[in-house]
């Protein structure tokens, strides 16, 4: 995700077709473009910004799930429901709300994306875990903000997904020493009206980018429902995505013009083979 050599900054242009793929057949929504005159090493947040882009396509009152007060919520609302300025504008706006320019006025994204997306999204991703012994009915409450599907032998991603979520207290026995040590706890979950998003950080499972197609389209939580809308993939040096709709798949890259490519089947997509998954987006749907 290196600052890309030249004698001078670089400044991204819009391409001709800036909402076209290869074919030129018209695609659906719009994506941000790498960089700007003041604005560099942006594809993680162009790969997050491209997914609100694609929540929005598939349900147009998208916006209407994110709620909150914090900063990240409130910039990812204005940013779904700005009518003013073209795309570039609307993420100089989100970058400036979230990030510090340096002394030249600069906003160098250069980064991991925890620290980028992940540490400022805790708000909207919040589950509440409850938790009881199956004999002495102790209970026990917690918060959790960050589901990590790390790899387990014989376990599928699919697998180790939900492993993150339905384990997320991490204790499974009770701590009871006098009567209950070993004894299953029953774990039940729950969201608030401000959980907006699951991110899961599959970076640990080394897992390729073929690997997308057999992640599970949707999680649901308590009876509400987060479907999968984009997989953030990492290359070295470069952030890409793949987003969902339901229907179609889409291959962003912010870098190349077009930026985004379009097929019914995953497996159809052209990306770069050494791409590794790193993050799986399951954003609120209404089904």
């Amino acid at each position: 995700n290196s600052r890309m050599p030249s004698p001078e900054k670089v400044v991204s242009r819009p391409s001709p077709y800036p909402l076209r793929d290869r074919s030129k057949k018209p695609l659906p929504f719009e994506v941000p473009v790498w960089a700007s005159e003041k604005t560099y090493n942006t594809c993680i947040v162009d790969c997050f910004l491209s997914m609100l882009q694609c929540a929005k396509w598939q349900n147009p009152m998208f916006s209407s799930f994110v709620k909150g007060q914090s900063k990240f919520t409130k910039a990812c609302k204005e940013f779904l429901d700005s009518q003013k300025g073209d795309m570039e504008n609307r993420k100089e706006i989100f970058i400036g709300k979230l990030f510090k320019a340096d002394k030249a006025g600069e906003f160098n994204l250069e980064g991991e994306e925890m620290d980028v997306i992940l540490d400022k999204a805790k708000e909207a991703s919040t589950i509440s875990v409850s938790s009881h012994c199956s004999r002495c009915n102790k209970k026990r409450t917690s918060t959790k903000d960050y589901f990590y599907g790390g790899r387990t032998p014989g376990r599928s991603p699919a697998d180790m997904m939900f492993d993150s979520i339905a384990k997320a207290d991490r204790r499974h026995r009770c701590d009871d020493p006098t009567h209950c040590t070993g004894a299953e706890k029953v774990v039940d979950l729950s969201v608030t009206d401000e959980t907006w998003m699951i991110p899961i950080d599959l970076s640990q499972g080394d897992l390729k980018a073929n690997k997308i197609s057999v992640l599970p389209h949707a999680i649901e939580i308590a009876g509400t429902m987060f479907r999968l809308t984009g997989v953030s993939l990492y290359s070295p040096g470069h952030y890409t995505c793949v987003l969902h709709d339901k229907i179609d798949w889409f291959y962003y890259d912010g870098i190349i013009q077009p930026a985004l490519k379009r097929s019914k089947d995953i497996k159809t997509l052209v990306f770069d083979p050494i791409c590794k998954i790193k993050i799986a987006y399951y954003l609120r749907s209404i089904e």
